[in-house]
């Protein structure tokens, strides 16, 4: 008979090895979802993205980008213009979107009127190189 495979790595394990990252936002009526440095950097680490979800509420015609704050930012979600009332999700899980080195996340949205709540979870990677003044 023999052991059963396991499929996959639990959805958490990462997040139980590294330093965890839960980050919720309520997205307000006429207000601007858009804020810098939403979940903060660390010298040495990047951050890993495993998922974001966004719970419409009132739909609206701006998009919802979380994304890291490098020049070129990579963009871990785009939630489109009009998304309609639901919850809409994007999953790296479990090991997540390794976002640029040592850059904060940031949320950026293209107007007021979306109203909701986001939550992004992940985990912060170490990447090096370690000083005494960053571990």
């Amino acid at each position: 008979m023999g052991l059963i495979a396991r499929s996959s790595v639990f959805h958490d394990e990462f997040a139980r090895i590294f330093q965890p990252i839960l980050y919720e936002l309520s997205v307000l009526v006429d207000a601007d979802p858009s804020a810098a440095a939403v979940i903060p950097a660390k010298a040495g680490y990047a951050i890993c993205i495993q998922s974001v979800i966004f719970s419409c509420s009132t739909s609206d015609t701006h998009t919802l980008t979380v994304r890291d704050d490098a020049s070129t930012p990579l963009i871990a979600a785009i939630f489109p213009s009009d998304p309609g009332v639901g919850t809409r999700a994007v999953d790296y899980w479990p090991l997540g979107m390794q976002m640029t080195t040592s850059k904060n996340i940031d949320v950026a949205a293209s107007g007021t009127g979306l109203v909701g709540t986001l939550v992004i979870t992940g985990y912060y990677f170490p990447v090096g190189p370690f000083t005494p003044s960053t571990v």
